[in-house]
């Protein structure tokens, strides 16, 4: 059996990839996040957020075992922003 610990290719974001996020819903600490693809994260100190805002954000810290991903908030889409 050749069991590869490090896959060349992952699904997952992984620290300093850019990436676009959806805020799911937010606490007093934060905003939850759905990545592009599916992942789950957490942006510190953006829960000011409604649900469903649309932002592009940074990898900080890659998601470990049972953990989220961290994201920091580079820009938050709205009408006038070319996000697709």
């Amino acid at each position: 059996m050749n069991h590869n610990p490090y896959p060349l290719f992952t699904d997952e974001y992984q620290k300093g990839d850019c990436c676009y996020a959806i805020v799911t819903s937010r606490d007093s600490r934060g905003s939850y996040l759905e990545l592009d693809n599916g992942q789950e994260a957490f942006a510190r100190g953006v829960g000011n957020l409604p649900n469903g805002t649309k932002i592009l954000c940074t990898i900080i810290r890659s998601a470990l075992d049972r953990k989220r991903a961290i994201a920091k908030l580079d820009s938050i889409c709205n009408l006038y922003d070319a996000c697709a």
